[in-house]
């Protein structure tokens, strides 16, 4: 199951049918925790926003081969993406990952990407830092 983004404050996220799941919140703590004990640190990542071809582009590098790598997009009609639905693009995982998003033509998009990783069978997940564009008026 993929969730989206924007858990909320309680750090749920809702599955495909409404249940209610905390694990990703509980496996992000427990990993962080592993890495530390064992003196392993977590994965670094590198990102860099650009442009090229009319797109914006995101490309991570990472210290660490990912399982799976994802750009998650949400659009709004302003700068507040409160409300809005996240949309997951799959993207080839490797140590170096690159991520397209369109500009929009009303309103802003937002996009990061967001890379798996596993230690001791738990999975947990890293992003980067969040890009949002706006129509140009």
């Amino acid at each position: 199951m993929t969730y989206a983004p924007n858990a909320g404050h309680n750090l749920e996220q809702r599955g495909e049918n409404g249940e209610k799941d905390r694990t990703r919140a509980v496996n992000a703590l427990a990993a962080f925790a592993k890495h530390n004990i064992r003196d392993n640190p977590m994965p670094q990542l590198r990102w860099k926003h650009d442009d090229a071809s009319g797109q914006a582009r995101l490309t991570v590098d990472s210290d660490h081969l990912p399982k799976a790598a994802r750009l998650w997009v949400a659009s709004a009609p302003t700068r507040d993406f409160r409300l809005a639905r996240w949309k997951d693009q799959a993207l080839d995982s490797g140590k170096s990952i690159v991520g397209k998003a369109t500009p929009p033509t009303t309103g802003c998009v937002a996009f990061f990407a967001e890379l798996d990783f596993e230690i001791d069978g738990l999975s947990h997940q890293l992003s980067t830092q969040m890009r949002i564009l706006e129509a140009v008026k």
